[in-house]
């Protein structure tokens, strides 16, 4: 019978001072069952015993006088249970495991069923929760809190409301927190970047809430991530798992995370007027170094030295750069005219990739355009409006026939060379009747500076065709083959020289003498 000795004697000295007590009667006052009752009055009928005895004797001669054959119930060591959850944190590690240890070290311990029972009543009684149980380093638990700090302008005008953005790790529920001017995409990345350099790591897993930033849509079908969200996961070498629709238990230690700091941290600055958000992180970063650092009794120890114990050591290394916050388009199709609107300039592709899908990466200075990662076209990004950027090599030969053919391009490569190679260029697509025959005459001038590199005497030929008041192409052949600008320049210089000695106001050295022989 697996019933404590001390009911046993109980039972016994019932009957011995209350002989005529019926079976039920004993069960009740005994609290055990009739059925356990009934074998007992059984044994201590078969002996003699008496009240004395029963007192006195020993629970083993007492079991032996009885013909019990009970055996004494001994108290098993327990194994500690604080040390069994901080184990549970780490990977790879199970209950089962932890039990086989424990039996190793003690031959006549308890079995792995009465081990877990006594696990999970531990555990009831000193865990905040039991929906979930982290491993070290697994997850950040990401949230926004509702309230926001207002940042104020020199006037006093409120500039905006900031968003506080708190992130709690499961196992250590180390917090990290970060002021930004808004939950959009942008911002909401650049929070993730300061979190990871906070934590100095990087977590398995990041479990955000169902903005729009985070992801775009979650179902019981499917879940899709926010495209730049994904981007920065694959940069830091983590993955989202985004918490399930109206379930905030998913995410509850993002939920402690923010009430903590909303009560602990924003209460106490609710009368301080912060006028940038720098100074605000500054505030949030000496506040949360004060959360982390103190004694939680429901932790029993600080968030930080839990953090240094059980997650550092199982997170991942942070990469050498940080993640480019630049904004991104995807799955853009290449329309036909194969320039893709980005803002309000277009920007072309080569036009082989027309039809495809491609992706736009949006830097400070650069667009870049990218088809399954691979790079096809960047451009320098343009400050103007509807403007189209394009690169002759990307346009079919026809198109790039036609481009160099337009008046305005053609007109602003002259004016780069000079006011002469302008008038040429100018004079043959504006004022010749045979106008096809002007254009093929620029189109040469172009193709010489190509070939000659030669800027300053493509401009002295032009110059020379002015003067002589013929600009055809083979005016312009014969100038740049045979140089007649570069006689005439000679020749000229010939008669200044000329000129200078004859000139009748110049004073030779006859004239010198006369003087000094007057003076004589």
């Amino acid at each position: 019978m697996n019933i404590p000795f001390i009911k046993i004697r109980e039972t016994i000295r019932l009957f011995i001072s209350h002989p005529n007590t019926s079976i039920r009667q004993a069960a009740k006052v005994i609290g055990i069952s009739r059925p356990s009752i009934k074998k007992i009055k059984k044994k201590f009928d078969s002996v003699t015993l008496s009240d004395n005895e029963v007192v006195n004797l020993s629970d083993s001669a007492l079991t032996e006088k009885l013909g019990l054959n009970q055996k004494i119930r001994k108290t098993k060591e327990h194994p500690e249970f604080s040390y069994i959850e901080k184990e549970l944190k780490r990977q790879n590690v199970t209950l089962m495991r932890i039990w086989e240890e424990y039996k190793e070290n003690n031959s006549n311990g308890m079995t792995y069923v009465h081990f877990t029972r006594l696990y999970n009543k531990w555990e009831i009684k000193h865990k905040i929760s039991m929906k979930q149980r982290h491993l070290a380093g697994d997850k950040l638990f990401v949230d926004f809190c509702g309230g926001t700090v207002p940042i104020f302008a020199s006037n006093q005008e409120v500039l905006f409301n900031a968003k506080i953005f708190v992130g709690v790790m499961g196992a250590s529920q180390f917090t990290v927190t970060y002021a930004v001017e808004s939950e959009k995409k942008k911002d909401w990345l650049l929070c993730h970047v300061k979190a990871f350099e906070q934590l100095g790591a990087v977590p398995n897993f990041v479990v955000p809430d169902n903005l729009k930033s985070a992801v775009t849509s979650n179902t019981h079908a499917s879940v899709e991530v926010n495209r730049s969200y994904l981007a920065l996961a694959e940069h830091y070498d983590c993955f989202i798992l985004p918490a399930r629709p109206l379930k905030p238990q998913d995410k509850s230690l993002a939920e402690i995370g923010v009430k903590i700091v909303q009560n602990q941290i924003l209460a106490k600055y609710r009368n301080y007027k912060f006028y940038s958000l720098s100074e605000l992180n500054q505030k949030l970063e000496d506040e949360t170094k004060i959360l982390n650092a103190k004694h939680s009794k429901n932790l029993n120890g600080s968030r930080i030295e839990r953090f240094l114990s059980i997650d550092a050591d199982a997170m991942k290394i942070l990469p050498a750069e940080p993640y480019a916050l630049d904004d991104w388009q995807y799955e853009v199709k290449v329309p036909k005219d194969y320039h893709i609107c980005v803002g309000t300039n277009y920007y072309s592709v080569p036009f082989q990739y027309v039809g495809q899908h491609v992706d736009i990466q949006i830097g400070t200075n650069t667009i870049s355009i990218f088809l399954e990662r691979t790079p096809i076209a960047s451009h320098k990004k343009s400050e103007k409006t509807q403007e189209i950027i394009s690169t002759t090599a990307h346009m079919p030969a026809t198109h790039e026939y036609q481009q160099e053919l337009d008046p305005d391009r053609l007109l602003a490569w002259g004016k780069k060379i000079g006011k002469s190679t302008h008038e040429v260029v100018r004079k043959n697509i504006k004022e010749r009747k045979d106008v096809n025959n002007g254009f093929i005459c620029v189109k040469y001038l172009k193709k010489w500076l190509t070939e000659h590199d030669d800027k300053e005497l493509l401009e002295n030929a032009c110059e020379y065709a002015l003067k002589i008041n013929s600009c055809t192409k083979q005016t312009m052949i014969s100038v740049l083959k045979n140089k007649p600008f570069l006689n005439l320049a000679n020749k000229e210089k010939t008669t200044k020289n000329k000129d200078k000695k004859s000139h009748e106001n110049i004073r030779g050295s006859n004239y010198y003498k006369e003087e000094y022989k007057n003076d004589n």
